[in-house]
């Protein structure tokens, strides 16, 4: 289902619920209901409004990330619904989404490629590194997004003025300044990268990312 409103209209109807039920489950207003419900509304897309959906999921049996955003299945088990969309929007904790990913198809970009390659659009890249381990770790797919606003805590793509590529955590700073860090627990494996020492340019944030397969 292509806008918001049919994906909510679909849990309402299952759910019996009118426009005060959807409140109360969603701990939202009457105004963002009503703006969710307006026909021109595609998805949640707002930073701060994924408990919303993750509340709306726990309720309905749905899954955050479809209703949200309308991908992956309608409906997963619900200890996954938190795990399948709170990375997207950015709270500091990854989680595999490989669930959520299971009906798109992006393409692959090596990272001897990067320079070379068209980022303009989202793209995989298998991590190379453990310096945001353990959540995320060298063999795990990122998918990447240039069109992405990263958050503090949120990793992204950069290269330095050297030409050379990094997964970091991103950090803001004073003014414009900001750095890209690797998890606490890898600082004393990885040195931190600051956007005017090394020259950085922010290529992508990470929109999500695939375990690899666990090994026999």
């Amino acid at each position: 289902m292509a806008t918001l409103i049919e994906r909510l209209e679909k849990v309402m109807a299952e759910k019996n619920w009118e426009h005060a039920d959807l409140m109360r489950v969603s701990g939202q207003s009457s105004s963002v209901v009503s703006q969710w419900l307006g026909k021109g509304s595609k998805e949640i897309k707002t930073i701060g409004k994924h408990e919303a959906a993750e509340a709306i999921a726990r309720e309905s049996g749905f899954s955050a990330l479809w209703i949200a955003k309308g991908l992956g299945p309608e409906k997963t088990d619900v200890r996954e619904h938190v795990a399948e969309y709170s990375y997207r929007f950015g709270r500091g904790v990854a989680h595999d989404l490989s669930q959520a990913r299971n009906t798109e198809s992006l393409p692959t970009i090596r990272w001897e490629n990067l320079m070379i390659a068209d980022l303009s659009r989202p793209f995989e890249l298998e991590v190379r590194d453990d310096s945001l381990a353990p959540d995320i770790f060298r063999g795990c797919i990122a998918m990447m997004d240039p069109g992405r606003t990263p958050e503090p805590g949120w990793p992204v793509l950069v290269r330095d003025r050297n030409g050379d590529h990094y997964l970091r955590n991103f950090k803001a700073g004073a003014g414009k300044r900001w750095s890209a860090v690797p998890r606490p627990e890898q600082n004393d494996k990885f040195d931190p990268l600051d956007s005017e020492t090394d020259g950085l340019v922010l290529i992508a944030s990470m929109d999500g990312y695939r375990r690899p397969p666990p090994r026999n």
